[in-house]
């Protein structure tokens, strides 16, 4: 049971539906206004691995639109999503229990996890890191959070967080498989995981030991190659997907090439492809996603990858860091690192940072400005931007960019020294959250 039978606990529960409510009713309106697209899109694929292509074509002109977006069809096989990977279709085919009520299926769904995120949240730590979390989606995805499956893979996170505290690993690692198979990036979070299972005992690690990592490895095969089943021509698209995105316009390689374009050293183009708006360098009169200026930063973004990945990860084995905030550096540092900064990748962190950061502590309203910064970016700046690209529009759409991004790095840096500095961490206690 989440509450105690008395008048506090009475109140407090009233409190907490009231401000479930009143989020999810500032969610619907946000998404009501803004009107993604993505929602249709998770429809086509749910439809087209469901029934195929031929769908859009017998009698169903409504999502004939549909026929642009999903990969073709290679009878007699399913047809999978191009850039998502293949559990990402479990939530898309929940919205087909009534395929006429899609938009309104997902939406339901959403809150649901929205919920379910907010009372765990309640339960392992305290109601105000659940307003915390409240706040962080409504002033960072007020148009983002219902229209997106990104939330789901910040929920699996959060969840592998707790369990892995109550040293319940097996379920941990089950999850982190499943997270895994469901957005490929959970997959770092593996050695941390690891480290801490093993925390006492790191070099006498026994046979039994190995087996909760075992059955991720196992689990995690076996949703990679679940695909081939349905579709082997197609199972891997996701990968090629990822791997071929060019810079998009959020990401801190986006913000360096800005900085350099203001010296007047080169010039810089924008373009859709691959469902974002990207960010190129222009080149004898073309427009160039590559090149050698791109692929340093790209490599050099992965050298700062590593290098934080093994810097945090040192701090937490000499116990300067606990567990939670190593998965909170990593997860920031990597979203950071990311060619691709798309505005809900954010939702993937919510969670991991209502639950480590105390709330009115300063890292708290870094958190808060990132929120509000990003819903700045994104929907109001991207609705002027993308559609009439003149250079005043620009300059402000990239300035508030490179501002969220730099607020981030600010994060990160002190984050890192303060715990860098300290001898010895005390065990994190996340009903007090007595650490920084």
């Amino acid at each position: 049971m989440f509450f105690k039978g008395n008048s506090i606990e009475s109140f407090s529960l009233v409190k907490d539906i009231f401000v479930l409510i009143l989020a999810s009713f500032i969610l619907i309106e946000g998404y009501l206004i803004t009107k993604s697209h993505l929602i249709n899109l998770y429809e086509c694929y749910g439809l087209a691995f469901e029934y195929g292509r031929s769908f859009f074509l017998n009698g169903h002109a409504a999502y004939s639109s549909c026929l642009s977006t999903v990969l073709p069809q290679n009878k007699p096989f399913h047809t999978l999503p191009k850039e998502y990977p293949f559990l990402a279709l479990l939530p898309m085919m929940f919205g087909l229990i009534n395929y006429k009520y899609y938009e309104t299926n997902f939406m339901i769904l959403m809150i649901i996890i929205v919920g379910v995120v907010y009372f765990y949240l309640r339960k392992e730590i305290s109601s105000s890191s659940a307003y915390f979390f409240a706040l962080l989606i409504v002033l960072g995805g007020f148009s983002l959070t219902l229209s997106r499956l990104d939330l789901i893979a910040g929920g699996l996170i959060l969840l592998i967080l707790i369990f892995a505290r109550k040293d319940k690993f097996i379920l941990s690692y089950i999850i982190l498989a499943f997270a895994t198979g469901y957005k490929l990036f959970p997959a770092v979070l593996f050695i941390p995981l690891f480290f801490y299972q093993n925390r006492n005992h790191l070099q006498k690690i026994k046979y039994k030991d190995l087996f909760p990592p075992f059955i991720f490895f196992a689990l995690s095969g076996f949703f990679l190659l679940l695909p081939l089943i349905f579709n082997y021509l197609d199972a891997f698209s996701p990968l090629y997907y990822q791997l071929n995105r060019p810079i998009q316009i959020e990401s801190i390689y986006s913000s360096i090439l800005y900085l350099i374009s203001l010296t007047h050293l080169i010039s810089l183009c924008f373009f859709n492809s691959f469902g974002s708006f990207n960010i190129g360098i222009i080149a004898h009169h073309k427009c160039y996603s590559g090149g050698v200026l791109i692929t340093i930063l790209e490599i050099a973004g992965l050298v700062f990858l590593g290098a934080a990945y093994i810097l945090s990860s040192r701090l937490y084995l000499l116990k300067r860091i606990s567990f939670e905030k190593l998965i909170l550096i990593i997860l920031s540092v990597l979203i950071l690192t990311d060619k691709v900064f798309s505005p809900q990748y954010l939702l993937w962190i919510y969670p991991t940072v209502a639950y480590v950061i105390r709330p009115r502590s300063r890292y708290f309203y870094f958190w808060i400005i990132i929120a509000l910064l990003t819903s700045i970016i994104y929907p109001f700046l991207y609705g002027d931007t993308v559609f009439n690209f003149h250079i005043h529009s620009a300059n402000l759409f990239l300035g508030t960019i490179l501002l969220r991004n730099t607020v981030l790095i600010i994060f990160l840096i002190l984050y890192i020294l303060d715990f860098a500095k300290f001898p010895r961490y005390s065990r994190f206690n996340p009903k007090t959250q007595v650490s920084l």
